[in-house]
């Protein structure tokens, strides 16, 4: 029997958009706020998706939802983007016991939370009409299907109309609320040669890429054009310039779908449209810069008369019934009535030369609270908008106090709005710096251990202390069975139980009953492709709604490729088996390793043949190479050669494996970049998307059935010996060492991307860098660091780092260097893994 602890159940279609990232801790806060448990199932939109192939895939998750255990569900009505009202109406029907509320109109039969779109698009195009004189406007639609779109398009043509104004279908252009959306609309218009002088977007993602778009093509943002957006998005405040848009009350929108929903579940009624306004923010974008007024939104004409109050009382008596009149809960926001009395008197007392120094003390007191409680400081500046109103009846020494000093208060209020903004900053980006650091650790784990360790170092950073990962059995029907490999709890690995196999809607082995109440869970759907994997459960705390959905597709991809590694040991394994039966046919055996020996020893000619006999020799330039195969053969390799062009080009690479199938995989990949690379120079194409050509061929022409699956790391750069220009791939290998003139290290050139051979649609970044007279690149691969001395203990980066700090004269110096420190350092041990090293240098004027 269930408690009387509420369940709410959240069916969004993805954390990871600005748009319901906002939206999540509205509904976040108000289940707690009600002592409910909250569970999220991130399962996309419903059937298709017109920008993603594969996002029906995360549908998958909503079969596992124990309908039995929740009390109420809260809809996005972006689920419903693409199917009919009847596909959708199927859908809910596995509901229709429990109370529901959306997110967006859906259906006609289910309470909404809805915004007032109507109000926000008219707001903005009055102003943009009639404060700044536009008149030629330009509009940025959404998709085709999404609510909020329609009627914001519909609504823009229909104030368009009414103004006497150009808005048909000319003058809109839709696009699919992206950033890079908004960029190709705005360019879109230009090509088209449409004139206009104000461009309004249906979203704020879309006139930050409109913005970036106009600037690009020399137009002036707001000189030339005013841009406006819709949603008040964090990020549209800290650009340049900040962006007038109509705010989305996000939070007040999960809130108060909690709150509806909250009362069906209790039997009350509720309307079946909710309707919150979504007021006007203006901002810079739309030509707007220092005006209290447009900023603040004032209607003085709403203010008392401060004509004829004389004495002290009744001057402070009109201050502090004007204020209240301004924010009926301003003594709630900064304190008692007794602070804000206080605030005044110190005013007036200034003023009236009374005192000196209590005003501005005694208003920071009021800021620094505003500031705690998470106020907006400009938007409190309406506090000064009266003591201005009551500055126009002074004059002589008494107006020139009172304008010093609300100059002064202004002044204070930005300080602190500036403050608060770096500070919020300072957060993101440390914030962003944990989560990128998280996800390098994921994407570099090959394997469910090394997967495992990562999780458990970094998610406790970014403040996930429970998470459990599970994956699919694929021999049960429709996945209804999971197993967990791998659980967190406290911040620490959690032994597993003994059965870890569990039905897929408990979620984790014994069910939710196991989690101490109230909880708050995000379930992200794991899948590649067309290949389901499981799913993350994800217990939420203070984290931002886009965090779990960001690590979910990290682990998307380094469980496809833990299980593909695993394919790979597991044929490791049947291969030693098999060499341990044919150690008991000694002959055989002596035979087989005498072909071996031959073979290797005729593949180790071959794969010297396929180095190069010298490296190009450029004038102003030095390069050395350094070339040690732990064994017959090597899974390494190097290559140099100039382009018909006149740059040259680089390549190192360290193949998995370190058998004979890794020099021929080897000899393969060299023969295919070198091969890719003549010829897309040949054809006026970019060098570097050899890389891509041979990552293609490779997944697409060399994974087998049997399991068998190599990929390697590589290093690959183009080098412009007039200008010194490199422009480079690091795909997944060991970061080269960029060198400056005085032999410091000034970085380590970190992966642009992934292995190679891994999947055919991988994506490989390049950068740029300009390598300065004196400056030295130091291409090397594993086995330098990973070099073993009698005790086994590995050479390091950080030996290898401080071998290389310091000044050499030469390419040709620092390889003999390190060569002679790694003898050294391995003498008397059997080598462990090839050794492969490259340095180009750019010679001093």
């Amino acid at each position: 029997m269930k408690n009387s602890r509420k369940t709410i159940c959240l069916l969004i279609e993805g954390l990871g958009g600005l748009y319901y990232s906002q939206i999540w801790p509205g509904i976040s806060d108000g289940a707690r706020s009600y002592d409910a448990n909250l569970i999220c199932y991130e399962g996309g939109t419903l059937r298709i998706s017109p920008w993603n192939p594969y996002e029906f895939q995360s549908n998958m998750i909503y079969n596992h939802i124990p309908v039995e255990n929740i009390d109420g569900l809260i809809i996005s009505g972006t689920l419903k983007n693409f199917i009919s009202d009847r596909e959708f109406s199927l859908f809910l029907e596995r509901f229709n016991r429990i109370p529901i509320v959306t997110l967006a109109p859906t259906l006609e039969d289910i309470p909404a939370v809805l915004i007032d779109n109507s109000s926000g698009v008219r707001s903005v195009i009055s102003h943009l009409v009639t404060v700044h004189g536009h008149n030629r406007f330009a509009f940025i639609g959404g998709p085709q299907g999404n609510v909020d779109a329609s009627q914001r398009q519909e609504l823009f043509q229909k104030i368009m109309f009414e103004y006497g104004l150009e808005g048909g279908s000319d003058r809109v252009i839709a696009e699919d609320f992206s950033r890079e959306g908004g960029g190709r609309a705005a360019k879109k218009f230009l090509q088209r040669g449409i004139s206009f002088d104000a461009l309004i977007a249906v979203n704020d993602e879309s006139a930050l890429g409109a913005i970036a778009a106009l600037q690009e093509s020399g137009i002036r943002v707001p000189e030339d054009v005013a841009v406006a957006g819709f949603d008040g998005i964090e990020e549209g405040e800290l650009t340049t310039p900040p962006l007038t848009t109509v705010r989305q009350p996000f939070y007040e929108i999960g809130k108060s779908a909690v709150d509806i929903l909250t009362t069906l579940i209790e039997g009350g009624s509720v309307p079946m449209r909710t309707v919150l306004d979504a007021p006007l923010v203006i901002r810079q974008s739309c030509g707007c810069f220092i005006n209290p007024q447009h900023s603040l939104n004032i209607i003085h004409s709403d203010l008392p008369d401060p004509v004829g109050i004389e004495t002290h009382e009744e001057k402070c008596e009109w201050l502090i019934n004007s204020l209240k009149m301004f924010e009926p809960l301003i003594e709630e926001k900064i304190g008692s009535g007794d602070e804000l009395k206080r605030l005044v008197e110190a005013f007036i007392d200034e003023v009236e030369n009374d005192s000196d120094g209590v005003f501005l003390p005694a208003l920071n007191r009021v800021v620094r609270t505003i500031v705690l409680a998470g106020e907006d400081a400009l938007q409190w500046q309406k506090i000064l908008a009266a003591m201005r109103r009551f500055v126009g009846t002074l004059v002589g020494d008494k107006l020139k106090r009172a304008d010093l000093l609300l100059h002064d208060a202004y002044n204070l209020f930005s300080e602190a709005a500036v403050r608060v903004q770096t500070h919020k900053r300072l957060i993101e980006e440390q914030q962003a710096a944990l989560l990128r650091s998280a996800g390098q650790a994921i994407a570099n784990s090959f394997d469910i251990p090394t997967l495992s360790k990562a999780i458990e170092r970094e998610f406790p950073k970014i403040g996930i202390d429970e998470f459990y990962l599970s994956l699919y059995d694929k021999n049960s029907e429709n996945f209804n069975t999971s197993n967990t490999i791998f659980a967190l709890k406290d911040g620490k690995k959690s032994p597993l139980p003994k059965n870890i196999s569990f039905s897929s809607r408990e979620l984790l082995p014994g069910g939710l009953k196991k989690l101490s109440a109230p909880w708050q869970l995000v379930i992200q759907p794991l899948y590649f492709k067309h290949e389901q994997l499981g799913f993350a459960l994800f217990r939420s705390t203070c984290c931002k709604g886009f965090v779990f959905h960001i690590l979910s597709q990290h682990l998307c991809g380094a469980l496809q490729g833990a299980l593909l590694m695993k394919k790979v040991q597991e044929q490791a394994i049947t291969l030693e088996q098999t060499n341990q039966q044919l150690q008991k046919l000694r002959e055989q055996e002596h035979a087989y390793l005498e072909a071996i020996k031959r073979e290797l020893e005729l593949g180790r000619k071959i794969q010297s043949s396929f180095l190069p006999d010298s490296l190009p020799q450029i004038k102003g330039w030095q390069s050395k190479a350094l070339f040690l195969p732990a064994r017959e053969v090597s899974g390494d390799f190097y290559d140099a050669f100039m382009l018909k062009d006149g740059r040259a080009a680089y390549v190192i690479a360290d193949v998995s494996g370190k058998d004979v199938s890794a020099a021929l995989f080897m000899s393969l990949i060299r023969t295919l970049i070198r091969a890719f690379t003549e010829q897309s120079a040949e054809s006026i194409k970019d060098p570097l998307s050899a890389v891509d050509f041979a990552n293609k061929y490779i997944a697409l022409h060399h994974h087998t059935g049997t399991g068998r699956f190599m990929y390697a790391t590589m290093f690959f750069a183009v080098v412009d010996p007039k200008t010194g220009e490199v422009i480079y791939i690091n795909a997944g290998h060991n970061p080269p060492a960029l060198l400056r003139a005085n032999g410091e290290i000034k970085k380590w050139l970190d992966p642009t991307g992934p292995a190679v051979g891994i999947s055919d649609e991988l994506d490989f970044n390049q950068e740029k860098l300009t390598l300065n007279h004196g400056e030295m690149i130091l291409l090397y691969t594993d086995g330098v660091i990973e070099a073993r001395n009698a005790n086994g203990e590995f050479f390091t980066k950080t030996k290898f780092s401080k071998l290389i700090n310091r000044p050499y004269a030469s390419a040709c110096e620092i390889i003999e260097k390190v060569e002679e420190t790694l003898s050294e350092h391995s003498e008397g041990t059997v080598p462990y893994d090839d050794i492969t090293m490259l340095a180009l240098r750019r010679e001093k004027q």
